[in-house]
């Protein structure tokens, strides 16, 4: 981080958002990943918030794990509903009313 940066700024760290203001959230990360327990810590304080969160914990993955999946295994189909759910946030997201 630059000099002068706060590590307390929600921007930067959501660990310190106000969690009850957090949108609903999808969360998809590997096992592997250096930021799994980070990424879990995270959807857990949302969800003892009382936000809704969907966390899908991809076994022995590193981080960005879906860009070198190859088509027809089981990281391919488990990148394909990874998408899928991610998609259906987002278009959940676009249906709320504000």
């Amino acid at each position: 981080m630059p000099d002068g940066t706060d590590a307390s700024d929600p921007r930067i760290n959501p660990m310190c958002c106000d969690s009850a203001r957090f949108p609903p959230v999808t969360m998809v990360v590997g096992t592997k990943d250096p930021l799994y327990p980070d990424c879990v810590a995270f959807c857990n304080k949302l969800k003892r918030a009382g936000q809704e969160v969907d966390i899908m914990v991809i076994p022995r993955a590193q981080h960005a794990w879906e860009r070198f999946c190859q088509k027809g295994t089981v990281f391919w189909n488990l990148r394909e509903e990874a998408f899928r759910r991610t998609e259906q946030r987002l278009r959940s997201a676009q249906e709320t009313p504000k």
